[in-house]
């Protein structure tokens, strides 16, 4: 392991240099600080871990309340860029990330296992926020936090503009000459309730009256149940024209239960997704879909936590991410 007497013999300066050159101190020159964290690099030096806590009287830790009920969250990639854009930026400055749930062999809270832990911030995301389970009052406390997909005055939020995302992508159907518009939304979230919203509202806006049977409800990331939601559509007496899946990664199930049924896609029936992941331009036909920056999410969220600490401070800023209307070949132009 190199130590601080390794570098120093290196760059021929004392240990005491090389310490203030890795803190930052004002008492040494920028030059000489420079070439010493430069050397120290290069040489794969590493704080102690143990000492820099008790020195600092942090602990470097941050946790990740990732309540996966649905046991989908992990292998969604929303989710999992989220989290790889979160974990960059937290490594980057030198913390740690721990996965944290209540301990209930105890009966121990969200906030006093996050507070047993020394955990300095705390990102909360995949949850189900209308459930009293004691995650707002991990929200509300001192901990610097920011919740994904949630909106409060409380504390900081980061979220994608999904009213508009779901109202740009109505609006396009419309626009495709669509009247018959379903969508199987995903259960009841703050993120669910902006779009039904947004699916709304383009109705009004384009004077077209909504039809409340080609609304419904179905499960997130579930291809089993869009493939049930997408035939009872299909069986209806008035079938809809193009149905909104609640996201891209339900593309399966709604591609399996139309063709079952004899139809294509989009000549008989019109497909949209939300997320534009990955694999959304390699369906067949290429899924038309709206695009949402989880880079950007992640990296917000751990931006707002970082400065918190910092400043010693408690945000509570509410910052919604644009998303992008992504058009490809899963719906048809029809007269």
């Amino acid at each position: 392991m190199v130590t601080l007497k390794d570098i120093a013999l290196k760059c021929g300066v004392s240990v005491g240099a090389v310490s203030k050159a890795l803190n930052d101190s004002h008492d040494i020159g920028v030059e000489t600080k420079q070439y010493i964290r430069e050397m120290a690099r290069k040489l794969g030096y590493r704080p102690n871990f143990y000492a820099r806590t008790l020195k600092t009287n942090h602990s470097y830790n941050i946790g990740i309340l990732f309540d996966d009920a649905t046991n989908n969250g992990f292998g969604h990639a929303f989710f999992s860029n989220i989290l790889s854009a979160f974990r960059g930026e937290m490594e980057s400055n030198d913390y740690d990330l721990t996965f944290i749930a209540r301990n209930s062999k105890i009966d121990e809270s969200y906030i006093e296992h996050a507070r047993h832990r020394r955990l300095e911030g705390v990102l909360v995301a995949c949850v189900d926020y209308y459930n009293e389970d004691g995650i707002i009052d991990l929200l509300e406390s001192e901990i610097p936090s920011v919740a994904i997909d949630y909106m409060s005055d409380k504390f900081s939020c980061v979220y994608s503009d999904n009213y508009n995302g779901l109202m740009s992508l109505t609006s396009h159907c419309f626009e495709m000459g669509h009247r018959n518009v379903a969508f199987i939304h995903g259960q009841h979230t703050c993120v669910t309730d902006e779009r039904i919203r947004g699916y709304k509202d383009a109705f009004k806006k384009h004077n077209i009256p909504l039809n409340e049977e080609y609304l419904i409800e179905g499960e997130y990331y579930s291809i089993e149940t869009t493939y049930k939601r997408m035939k009872q559509l299909i069986q209806l007496p008035v079938p809809p024209s193009c149905v909104i899946i609640t996201d891209d990664y339900c593309m399966f199930g709604a591609q399996k239960a139309a063709y079952e049924m004899g139809l294509s896609i989009p000549w008989h029936i019109s497909i949209a997704g939300y997320d534009d992941i990955k694999i959304a331009p390699y369906f067949s036909p290429p899924l038309t879909t709206v695009r949402q920056d989880a880079f950007l999410i992640g990296k917000t969220a751990a931006e707002i936590i970082l400065y918190d600490i910092e400043n010693k401070t408690k945000s509570a800023h509410n910052i919604e991410i644009p998303t992008q209307l992504i058009q490809r070949g899963s719906i048809r132009k029809i007269s």
